[in-house]
C-alpha cells in the first residue's frame, strides 16, 4: 500500500475529503480549509517518484521553494513511516514518505481574474513585483553555493533544456495539438535561440532563481502576495 491508497481508505485522516483533484504528477486532497498534496508513483520526463531517494529530495525542495514564494498556502511538510503495517506520523529525518500540507484559497483573488475584473491597483502592482524580487533573491542566494544548482552554467544550454521540458510537459497533457505540431513549434524555437545572440552572450552572473510566475498563479490573500 502507498500513501494515495492510504488517503483513498481513510488511514491518515479518518473522514471523507470534500473533494480530491488529479493532476498529471499529483494528488490533491481537500478538508475544510487544509488541502494535501501528495506525488503519483509513476516516472516522468524530469524524475522517477516510484524511487523512494527521488521523492525525498523532489518533496524537500519542492517545500522549500514554494513555503518561500507562498508561506502562507504551503504551510508544512509531512512525513509519514510505516509501522505494523499502518502508515503514522514520523519526524522527517526518519520518515519514508511525504505529503505537503497546504492552504485552501479562493483563486478569484489570482493575478489574472484581478486584471479581468480591473481590481488591482497600480501599488498592488507594485506589491507583487518588490514580494517576488525579494523571495527570489533570497532562494538565489541560498542555492548559489549548491552544486546541484549550476549558476555557470550557459544560458542557452539551460534555455535549450527548458524547450525540451516544455515539449515533454506537453506530450503528457491530453490536447488536440499533435506530438508533429508540439515538435515543429519546439524546433522552431530552438533554432531562433540558437541565432539569438542574447542567449550565447548572456552574463550568468546575473542569474537568479526562477518559478512558473505567470499570472494565475499570482494570488492576494488578506493583502498579501502569494506567489
Amino acid at each position: 500500500m502507498n500513501l494515495i491508497e492510504a488517503f483513498d481508505k481513510k488511514l491518515i485522516i479518518n473522514k471523507e475529503p470534500d473533494k480530491i483533484i488529479e493532476t498529471i504528477v499529483s494528488r490533491l486532497y481537500f478538508y475544510g480549509d487544509k488541502v494535501y498534496k501528495i506525488y503519483k508513483y509513476e516516472k516522468f520526463f524530469f524524475g522517477d517518484f516510484s524511487s523512494s531517494d527521488f521523492r525525498k529530495s523532489f518533496y524537500k525542495e519542492d517545500f522549500y521553494w514554494n513555503n518561500i514564494m507562498a508561506p502562507d498556502i504551503y504551510l508544512s511538510l509531512k512525513g509519514v513511516k510505516a509501522i505494523n503495517g499502518e502508515y503514522k506520523l514520523a519526524d522527517l529525518s526518519v520518515s519514508e514518505d511525504f505529503f505537503i500540507e497546504m492552504k485552501k484559497f479562493d483563486d478569484s483573488k489570482n493575478l489574472t481574474n484581478l486584471l479581468t475584473q480591473k481590481n488591482i491597483s497600480e501599488s498592488d502592482i507594485e506589491k507583487i513585483i518588490l514580494e517576488m524580487t525579494a523571495r527570489l533573491k533570497k532562494i538565489t542566494e541560498s542555492k548559489k553555493n549548491d552544486p546541484s544548482y549550476d549558476f555557470n552554467k550557459k544560458f542557452i544550454d539551460i534555455h535549450l533544456a527548458d524547450l525540451e521540458s516544455d515539449a515533454n510537459l506537453l506530450y503528457l497533457i491530453p490536447s488536440f495539438i499533435t506530438k508533429e505540431k508540439i515538435d515543429t513549434i519546439i524546433n522552431f524555437l530552438r533554432n531562433i535561440s540558437l541565432s539569438n545572440p542574447y542567449f550565447k552572450n548572456y552574463d550568468a552572473s546575473n542569474f537568479s532563481a526562477l518559478i512558473d510566475n505567470h499570472a494565475d498563479n499570482i494570488v492576494f490573500l488578506d493583502e498579501r502576495v502569494e506567489l
